[in-house]
This record gives structure tokens, sequence and C-alpha cells, in this order.
């Protein structure tokens, strides 16, 4: 189903009351979001949209606490979703746990919004912004790892000189050393 009419199609089941609509979908102009959960709110039956609350099946969230991507993505689907926002939001951990973490949404809007200004501003420069892909430490886990780390081996990358830090490599290239052939002579 088009993203537009998954968006309609959740408004109205919202709209009717629905106590529980799984893979919904969020819309507000260009921005769209894919909750696995919506669950009613009985305190605020009658309120449409703003009285549902998202709850994130995850394996990502084992543990008592919750991920700040986790968190940010959870509490976008109340700004995409527009309206009045509720006092609180709520993860579910992955692992069999069926104890919901409830979070206070206020809390982490204002992360959302700060992150979310960042991301457009970096899509409206476009090309215009280069990033190297400087190896952190997410690397370890991102499904790009192989293009990066083939990226910076043709480049001669000052990464690949073992237990070099990122201060050392700033401070290498201050002085005009660049990747390791530069820096063995």
């Amino acid at each position: 189903m088009p993203r537009a009419e998954a968006a309609l199609a959740t408004e109205q089941a919202m709209q009717r009351g629905a106590e529980l609509i799984a893979q919904g979908v969020l819309a507000h102009g260009a921005w769209f979001g894919r909750p696995d959960f919506l669950l009613r709110n009985r305190a605020r039956v009658g309120l449409a949209p703003i009285s549902m609350r998202s709850r994130m099946r995850s394996s990502r969230v084992k543990r008592k606490r919750a991920r700040c991507s986790s968190c940010a993505r959870t509490a976008s689907y109340w700004h995409v979703a527009g309206g009045a926002q509720p006092e609180f939001f709520h993860i579910a951990p992955g692992g069999g746990n069926s104890n919901l973490i409830a979070l206070r949404t206020a809390d982490y809007l204002s992360y959302y919004r700060l992150a979310k200004r960042r991301f457009e501003a970096f899509v409206a420069e476009g090309q215009a912004r280069v990033v190297y892909p400087e190896p952190v430490e997410h690397c370890g886990v991102c499904g790009w790892w192989k293009r990066c780390e083939e990226r910076r081996r043709g480049d001669d990358h000052l990464s690949l000189v073992a237990g070099i830090t990122a201060r050392q490599r700033d401070r290498l290239g201050t002085a005009n050393v660049s990747n390791v052939t530069s820096l063995a002579a």
C-alpha cells in the first residue's frame, strides 16, 4: 500500500477509536513514521491521533534502559502526527520482556527537534557538504563498514596506522601529513 494511503488508513483507524494499530503509518509533509504499535491511551479517549501512544518493540532495546535512538524515533512519531503531545510515550524492551518503559515525551522531543533541524540543514546543503567516512565506534555495527574501509584503504588514510587517534590524525593534518605514505616519509 502506498505511504499516503497507509497514513490515511492509520488516521481513520485512530478516529474510529481502534484499541491497537500494528505497523501504522504517520505522515506530515515530507516526514513519516512507522511505529510498530499504536495503543489507545485510555486516559485520553476521544482525542484521535493524540490519544494513541507508541509502543516500540525492538530487539535493540534489550535492557531495562532504552537506547537514545529508540527514544528519539518513538518521540518523533508524535511530532510527525501533529497535535498535542501525550505526557508519556512507551517503549517495549525486546527479549520477551512485556513491561513497558514509560518516558516523558517532553524530555525527548527537544532532542528530537534539534536532531531534526540538523538533519534538515545537512540535507539542504546537498552535495556541497562532503563527509569523509572517518572511523567511529558505530563502524562495528554499521552495514556500510566495508565500503568505508575500502575507501580509507584506497586513500591510504591515517586511520590505518595502528593505535592512532582522531586527535593525532587532526594534528598530523595541520602539518600537511594526510596519509600513511606521507607519514612514513
